[in-house]
């Protein structure tokens, strides 16, 4: 079956930023690295074998406030991240389908978890590491204006930061990952010990913090509690509570009303694709077919949208599968044709 995971929701702001739990101290604090603090709620990171890591970075035209400039910002933001790791972290720009990161723009605050962001990363990590990240980015300034290049460079710095593992801050004004980007601050560079907290977690150094439990309820986001996406992802993390227990009925609840909210949210819509190809199967294994065919025909075009199509090929096997037992072969053979369009 299919493991539905739960989101790390990252986000930078223009004025604050504030996890839960986390210490925010106005003072510089001087040491070579800042791994543990970053890390005290818990770190991920790119497996070896998923690098390099595979980015597709969608087309601005159309949002307001974006100009050609940002996606030169945002290639030269992940250029930046492999220089100064000396290409321990790698990126390669592919199309969507093969995408692990998909990065785009926005003019509506309503996509934020909070008003006062600029954007915000979700991570998506099993056992292995980090499987998929979704990022977006603002591309005004909070009151509308334009936002200047430097600023949305430290913005894209900051978010691959959280995309490549390092789920909280460092405790210094003078890093990219300091939980505060200030108006007007025009440093656009990673510090050295922006690298060398990097190059640690990316370490055998880095197995203490990214083998730890994550703690998703200190490391979230604490954005505003009414916000539509903050709504949408506290109900999906009360659905992947509910189906660790095996409670599927109001796990389904919840995740369909978090896909009502937000149904834009690629991590929602893969949780709740993935949740109705699980009750199809276990509609399968226990001969209720009826149920089955409902639930997998509800997930078909939920993971349409995702990239990675694995999940998708297994229900349109089981799908065709119900489909020739009832003697209905012209649908088998279109879900069948689907399966060889996707491999």
């Amino acid at each position: 079956m299919t493991r539905v995971m739960l989101p790390i929701v990252l986000a930078s702001t223009a004025c604050l930023l504030s996890f839960a739990g986390f210490a925010q101290s106005q003072e510089s604090v001087p040491f070579s690295d800042y791994l543990k603090q970053a890390a005290e709620k818990g770190a991920s990171r790119w497996s070896d074998a998923k690098m390099p890591i595979k980015v597709y970075i969608k087309e601005g035209k159309g949002v307001a406030g974006y100009r050609p400039s940002f996606k030169e910002d945002l290639e030269a933001a992940l250029k930046q991240w492999s220089t100064a790791t000396s290409d321990r972290i790698r990126f390669q720009t592919v199309s969507p389908d093969k995408a692990a990161m998909t990065i785009s723009w926005t003019e509506d605050r309503k996509e934020m978890m909070s008003s006062n962001e600029g954007g915000h990363t979700e991570v998506m990590p099993d056992d292995k590491g980090i499987v998929q990240v979704t990022m977006k980015l603002l591309t005004t300034e909070l009151d509308g204006s334009v936002m200047p290049d430097a600023y949305a460079t430290h913005l894209m710095l900051h978010e691959i930061g959280h995309a490549l593992g390092i789920l909280g801050h460092s405790p210094n004004p003078a890093d990219i990952m300091y939980y505060m980007i200030n108006p007007g601050d025009t440093n656009a560079k990673l510090s050295a010990a922006d690298v060398v907290t990097m190059l640690k977690l990316y370490s055998p150094a880095g197995d203490s913090v990214v083998h730890k439990p994550i703690d998703l309820e200190q490391i979230e986001h604490a954005g505003d509690s009414n916000s539509p996406l903050m709504q949408a992802i506290r109900l999906n993390d009360e659905a992947a509570i509910l189906l660790q227990n095996s409670q599927y009925a109001p796990a389904l609840h919840k995740l369909e009303e978090a896909h009502t909210i937000a149904p834009s949210n690629a991590l929602i819509t893969k949780n709740l694709g993935a949740l109705y190809a699980n009750l199809g199967n276990i509609g399968g294994m226990m001969g209720k077919l009826a149920d089955a065919e409902k639930y997998y025909k509800k997930a078909i075009p939920l993971l349409e949208q995702s990239p990675n199509n694995q999940t998708l090929i297994i229900v349109l096997k089981n799908y065709a599968t119900i489909l020739r037992s009832n003697g209905r072969l012209q649908e088998a053979v279109q879900m069948e044709a689907k399966i060889k369009n996707l491999k």
